[in-house]
């Protein structure tokens, strides 16, 4: 069995560092809207309406959270710690006031998930919404901004709640399920009626439970990452932890959809945007399943502990790399 790559063992990765990348990102996105803002003339089909004023408002609360996080890490000492002026605003602040370090250290942990829930929000209202005077933008856009807004918050959470043991496994993990929660949020943004060339109609509430079970599924996985070892999740099952296996069989679980989702390639067609061609819907699914892949190859190419656990990863991940092509060509 191949060895793992002695470079990739010795990577020590930076949370704090990737939390102020994080923060930097949610800045410059509230930049950008705020600075938008004053393109646009009005936001249809949310509630009553938004105008310039709103949209600016959501623009600068955006940048307002990145900032709260940028000061939270630095204030903590986890960034720019050596600086002498962090030291002394640090001894100030923490004299005799201990309490406030915790809260330093799980605010941005809330900041991420409020930014997580704003980004399933736009998310949500996206596929009536539409937004004049900026080209016309319509929901399928909107869809994709609240999903990856909600890709920023939930891997600033992630970041801050594994942070001690965010090693490259857990890293690589951690970002793909996240990415097919994301994509989740996005299939339930754009859930409208949708028609299959071969198959024929597809109602909206079908396309919402589409997404919302790829949510889950990733969830699922994600919670047994964080939990490893914990409680049952620790115990052996022919021997093999629970919580490992968990993981690895719930990523099967998506990448069958994602070869599912390749086998039934054709003509598609969804009222929140529009046509799709067959080759489209073919990259989609095989992109999703070779995205999960990826799970079960990083226990393989990336743990050098459990010579067991590899052992599983390299089973799961060559039956579906030799499953894929048979999904393709049905």
């Amino acid at each position: 069995m191949a060895k793992v790559p002695a470079f990739l063992s010795r990577i020590k990765l930076n949370s704090s560092l990737l939390s102020v990348v994080l923060a930097v990102v949610i800045m410059l996105e509230g930049v950008v809207i705020a600075a938008m803002a004053r393109q646009v003339d009005y936001v249809k089909n949310w509630g009553t309406g938004l105008y310039q004023s709103t949209v600016a408002l959501i623009g600068v609360q955006l940048l307002v959270l990145g900032i709260l996080v940028l000061l939270c890490v630095i204030v903590n000492g986890e960034f720019l710690g050596k600086m002498g002026v962090v030291s002394k605003v640090r001894s100030k602040l923490f004299r005799d006031r201990a309490w406030l370090f915790p809260v330093f250290t799980w605010a941005p942990v809330m900041i991420g998930v409020i930014v997580a829930i704003e980004g399933l929000v736009a998310a949500y209202y996206a596929s009536p919404m539409k937004v004049s005077g900026l080209g016309d933008i319509t929901g399928m856009w909107l869809a994709a901004f609240g999903a990856q807004l909600f890709f920023v918050g939930s891997a600033l959470t992630a970041v801050r709640l594994f942070d001690h043991r965010l090693d490259t496994p857990t890293l690589v993990r951690t970002t793909v399920l996240l990415l097919f929660v994301s994509f989740g949020v996005l299939i339930y943004g754009l859930a409208a009626k949708a028609s299959i060339t071969g198959i024929g109609g597809v109602k909206e509430g079908t396309v919402e439970l589409l997404g919302l079970q790829m949510e889950l599924v990733a969830l699922a996985a994600l919670v047994m990452i964080y939990l490893d070892g914990r409680s049952f999740l620790g115990r052996k099952l022919f021997g093999w932890k629970v919580g490992t296996m968990g993981v690895i069989g719930l990523s099967i679980v998506l990448a069958f959809e994602g070869m599912i989702v390749a086998s039934v390639a054709a003509p598609f067609s969804i009222a929140s945007i529009g046509g799709m061609m067959e080759r489209t819907m073919l990259l989609i699914g095989v992109g999703l399943a070779v995205l999960a892949m990826i799970v079960p190859a990083s226990y393989y190419f990336l743990e050098n502990k459990d010579k067991d656990v590899r052992k599983l990863a390299y089973a799961s991940t060559l039956f579906l790399f030799f499953m894929l092509p048979f999904s393709v060509l049905m």
